[in-house]
């Protein structure tokens, strides 16, 4: 199951975000171009 925990906006047109999937946290921002992985954490 995947769930968004948090998100914030960064700039126009630029968002980070929290999103959980299999046990583990991921940071990912989503803009634009598309969404980038910025880091993980394993629960």
């Amino acid at each position: 199951m995947m769930a968004v925990k948090e998100t914030m906006m960064i700039s126009p047109g630029l968002r980070l975000a929290v999103i959980e999937f299999e046990g583990r946290k991921l940071l990912v921002s989503v803009g634009r171009g598309g969404v980038t992985l910025i880091d993980k954490v394993d629960k």
